[in-house]
């Protein structure tokens, strides 16, 4: 995707708080990730016998475990699209930031 290069750009306040709650949402889904694979390595090996544990590795839904941590990204990704639409809408007074938040919602990244 080609991202705009947008002359004289300035951000606005609510811009700027836009774009710490979209890097919060981010690291959020870091600390999910993290989360749920503590947890499974929790549940498969700390509070069983070691011999359950082994049969537990060979039993759990590794299928499920995989599907949810492929989801992390998608639902984030949706999340800050989402985001940046309204920031889009919010600033339709100001067609440089509103170019800008379109152009976040369709990927482009903020440095």
């Amino acid at each position: 995707m080609d991202c705009p290069q947008i002359a004289g750009l300035k951000l606005d306040a609510a811009s700027l708080e836009g774009i710490e709650r979209m890097k919060h949402k981010h690291q959020l889904m870091k600390y999910g990730a993290i989360a749920i694979t503590a947890g499974t390595i929790y549940t498969l090996f700390f509070r069983n016998a070691t011999a359950k544990a082994l049969y537990d590795v060979e039993e759990y839904d590794w299928h499920g475990f995989s599907q949810t941590m492929g989801a992390l990204p998608v639902i984030t990704r949706r999340a800050l699209q989402k985001d940046a639409k309204l920031q889009a809408l919010d600033h339709h007074h100001d067609p440089k930031q509103q170019r800008f938040w379109n152009a976040v919602a369709d990927g482009c990244n903020v440095k």
